[in-house]
């Protein structure tokens, strides 16, 4: 279920079309991100380290959580950003995947933490499932040489 792809993704891509409430100015440089998904008893966990680069690094809040979540066609509400850290809910316009959450986002220049309460649907079930993420990452360097 995590998307390694996606959240990847974030640190690559910015995604225009939601709602704001100001950039999360993260450093540029090679960050280590660590991803957790519990649903219905099971984690998975995935870690992965990704080249940040200045065109990325001051993504909207709700940008940042909705491409690291792996979000898809979706819409953010209720964001409040400040000093560092953020609280929003998101809605997204699918029939199977995460169809919506809550997120607190934690973050200096070189730190990031994003944990939330999520809904997964699915076109086989009567209702949404709940399930819990947790995105930590640091930056851990400079990018390496290519």
């Amino acid at each position: 279920m995590i998307r390694h792809a996606a959240a990847a993704a974030a640190l690559a891509i910015t995604f225009a079309g939601a709602a704001g409430a100001g950039p999360v100015p993260l450093s540029m440089g090679e960050w280590a991100v660590d991803l957790s998904f519990e649903f219905l008893g099971d984690t998975e966990a995935d870690a992965f380290t990704e080249c940040l680069l200045e065109e990325e690094s001051n993504m909207e809040v709700a940008d940042l959580v909705i491409a690291m979540s792996g979000g898809e066609e979706c819409t953010a509400q209720d964001v409040v950003h400040k000093d560092g850290a953020a609280t929003l809910r998101i809605s997204c316009a699918v029939q199977e995947g995460m169809s919506g959450g809550t997120f607190a986002v934690k973050h200096t220049p070189e730190t990031l933490s994003i944990t939330g309460k999520v809904d997964i649907t699915s076109p086989e079930w009567d209702t949404t499932m709940p399930a819990n993420m947790s995105i930590i990452g640091y930056r851990a360097g400079a990018c390496p040489a290519e």
